[in-house]
């Protein structure tokens, strides 16, 4: 005879696999339970993991010995461990065991996602912890079961560390897709299996993803999160921001984070702020500044105007007249005009390399030696580069109308290019400074072929290693981890490090060899130094010559950072909350902890006159309609007891108290506050949640409904790929649809019941 099943209700404690775990929601269906489960061990700690009953045994956890009073100290301990544990739905549930600083700002979007904000913008300043706050976001709505499936994009230099910071910090299991992983995964996968469905937590490049067939592998898979770091990448008209918009089209929950939201470009911000916009409501802005603390310094901020050689001097002015004609005569050209203005402007090694390559592109030869400069190399369909360097495609582009006399002028650049390589002036400013102090320095390049030039330049001096683009992942990690521990003196990289690194560990000195463009570039290279954790005044140099063409690009990013100033001083205006100052050192209050104050009851019992009172300690799981649980609150009894006066508090006792009606009588009300409390929170998120994602659905069939095509006699691909692509949007408004029935149940809550974690006399 088959032996009744038992499902265990949420909140409950139990052992699977000799590990402790918190039952968050059981499901039951005709020969299975399917139970998700959360880990409260230390070496599970609020990792997710779904078992299935009766495949896996499952057992309730012991009761703590903890309820007789043997140790006043471990009874306690039990009541305080029940405090700790206890859980509202508005608060963060997994940060308390996160390897994190925590701190107060940082906890806000993770708590404002789970009470029903959907599209979240992250705009604090560089190194406030953007990272930290999208991770904490992931790690709370997985551990309420809200999020199954997120995909995170990102630059390609900081996906392993991406990677590590969610494994290290939160203990989660990210799969980390590069082009060579991909294809592994797929190769090991049985044919027709697609990889993007193997894995519940992808971290991947944005460059790889918006690839054709990687974005057409992505049609039909659902997500639930979806992380975008770095988004000032994103912008209107690029294979990027059409990526972006397609998938947070389709995704509940997206959240982008970005240092430097507004560029000075409108356009583009309000682009950023548009992206999953559905209709249903405005993204919600974090922008928060650093506040300097205790002892700790601002930054300051230094052009330093270097004195050119007579060569250098010869090469800036006659490349400067070079791209004045050119911008006046051929408005085409104008982009290959600046670049080799600037390329002068920065090394005249890799001005030369540029002169040459043009030269030989114009001629319509590839023959010569200097027209294989590592910058202009090929890329192959796999690579993912960190250059500026101008492609043939623009540098072919004449820029006079007598060619001849174009090629004669860039030769003749050319020949004062060779002339100055051998005195590079701004690297001599670098060596001298190397020489009058022992800080660490962080050199900035452009261009990856400048940033090898200055690092060979400053070998003979102390340590040194460029950081690049054309390093594989594992040679930068290495890299960065022999600067952050002292055994490299310089680091020269290119824009490759000027996202997402934390180099703040011993380095405070930035020397940037040229200007960018814009002011968030500028910003995102200084805030590898700048950002929590450093504790001295941060000084950035930028290096520049007088009359050239670096006075214009000075020009406009003056322009640009006053742009930005008015943006920011506009608030509401462009769509960015009142900035907030935040302490270095500030740590997370102590926050709202679902704890009932004592109540009362007698328990009447015969036994001696004397009466003494005793303390129980319940722990009560509140759970929505689908029996997930979505609160753990305390509730603490006063019970006056003539049993217990002058004895110690036996288990038998306990029991007895704990059972007795008029007991749980005065429990109930208490219990039913906390429901009322808790149904309040949740009904409001689950509004909010069902929303936006029948707004989703509903997008979803706008576009399949104006996916037009045009039928043909003898070829069926357009109706093929109609067809493909109808049943891809059914798939996934079959998700949306299934996620907002699952979101309609946080409106119903209903008590479990109460379970005795302490007890002791007073």
């Amino acid at each position: 005879m088959q032996e009744p099943r038992t499902t265990p209700s949420a909140g409950l404690g139990v052992v699977v696999r000799d590990e402790a775990w918190t039952v968050l929601r059981a499901d039951r269906f005709d020969v299975v339970d399917l139970v998700l489960l959360r880990g409260v061990a230390p070496d599970n700690r609020d990792e997710v993991s779904a078992v299935l009953l009766p495949a896996d045994r499952i057992e309730p956890l012991p009761v703590r010995a903890g309820l007789r009073q043997r140790s006043r100290h471990a009874v306690l301990g039990a009541a305080v461990q029940a405090v700790a544990e206890a859980a509202p739905w508005d608060q963060c549930w997994t940060a308390a065991h996160a390897r994190i600083d925590r701190r107060s700002w940082q906890l806000e979007p993770a708590s404002a996602a789970v009470r029903g904000a959907m599209r979240i913008l992250l705009a604090d300043e560089v190194g406030l912890g953007k990272t930290i706050q999208a991770a904490l976001i992931i790690s709370e709505l997985r551990a309420r079961g809200l999020a199954e499936r997120v995909l995170v994009l990102t630059p390609a230099s900081i996906r392993d560390q991406w990677a590590g910071e969610l494994h290290d910090r939160f203990g989660l299991q990210p799969s980390v897709f590069d082009p060579s992983s991909l294809a592994i995964t797929a190769a090991a996968l049985p044919p027709g299996v697609n990889p993007w469905r193997t894995a519940p937590l992808i971290i991947s490049s944005i460059d790889l993803v918006k690839r054709p067939e990687v974005r057409a592998a992505l049609e039909a898979v659902p997500f639930d999160v979806l992380v975008v770091d770095e988004a000032h990448h994103l912008s209107p008209g690029t294979d990027r921001g059409a990526l972006v918009a397609e998938l947070a089209g389709r995704t509940p929950w997206v959240v982008l984070a970005t240092a430097t939201p507004h560029g000075g470009d409108e356009e583009a911000f309000q682009f950023l702020r548009r992206l999953g916009d559905v209709g249903t409501e405005d993204v919600l802005t974090f922008r928060r500044s650093r506040r300097r603390g205790p002892g700790v310094e601002g930054r300051r901020t230094r052009l330093f105007f270097v004195r050119p050689t007579h060569a250098e001097r010869a090469l800036l002015d006659a490349t400067r007249d070079y791209a004045l004609t050119v911008r006046r005569t051929s408005p085409g050209a104008r982009l290959v005009a600046a670049v080799i203005a600037r390329r002068a402007a920065s090394s005249a090694d890799a001005v030369h390399h540029t002169l040459m390559r043009r030269i030989a592109l114009l001629n319509g030869s590839r023959s010569l030696e200097d027209a294989t400069a590592p910058e202009q190399q090929a890329q192959l369909p796999w690579e993912e580069d960190d250059t500026d360097a101008v492609g043939d495609a623009v540098l072919c582009t004449p820029g006079l109308r007598d060619l001849a006399h174009e090629i004669e002028w860039l030769g003749h650049l050319a020949v004062l290019a060779h002339g100055a390589r051998a005195h590079p002036s701004k690297v001599d400013v670098i060596r001298r400074l190397l020489r009058r102090t022992r800080e660490q320095v962080l050199v900035f390049s452009e261009y990856r072929d400048v940033a090898t030039q200055v690092a060979a330049a400053l070998a003979d001096l102390c340590e040194v290693a460029p950081l690049h683009g054309g390093l594989s992942p594992r040679e930068r990690r290495d890299v960065v981890r022999a600067f952050n521990g002292g055994r490299i003196r310089v680091l020269v990289a290119t824009d490759a490090a000027g996202e997402g690194l934390n180099l703040q560990a011993r380095c405070r000195l930035v020397i940037n060899m040229e200007l960018p463009w814009t002011p968030r570039r500028l910003e995102q290279r200084i805030g590898r130094v700048d950002r929590l954790g450093q504790r001295r005044r941060v000084h950035a140099l930028h290096l520049a010559h007088r009359q050239t063409y670096e006075g214009t690009v000075i020009a406009r990013l003056e322009r640009r950072r006053a742009h930005v100033l008015r943006a920011s001083r506009a608030g509401d205006a462009v769509g960015l909350e009142t900035t907030v100052s935040v302490a270095p050192g500030e740590l997370s209050p102590a926050g709202r902890h679902a704890i009932v104050r004592p109540t009362e009851a007698v328990y009447a019992s015969r036994g001696r006159s004397g009466r003494s009172r005793v303390v129980l300690v319940y722990r009560v799981p509140l759970m929505d309609g689908a029996g997930r649980l979505v609160q753990r609150s305390v509730v603490a009894c006063q019970v006056a007891c003539a049993a217990a006066a002058g004895f110690r508090l036996s288990r038998e006792l306990t029991r007895s108290l704990a059972a007795d009606e008029a007991v749980q009588r005065t429990l109930e009300p208490e219990v039913d506050r906390l429901a009322a409390t808790a149904h309040t929170m949740t009904s409001a998120a689950a509004v909010a949640m069902d929303r936006r994602l029948t707004a989703l659905a509903a997008h979803l069939d706008r576009l399949r409904a104006a996916g037009v095509w045009q039928a043909s006699l003898f070829d069926r691909r357009a109706e093929q790929r109609a067809h493909a692509r109808a049943s891809s949007v059914e798939e996934l408004q079959q998700h949306l649809r299934q996620r907002a029935r699952s979101v309609r149940t946080l409106g119903h809550v209903a008590t479990g019941k109460p379970q005795l974690v302490a007890a002791w006399l007073e």
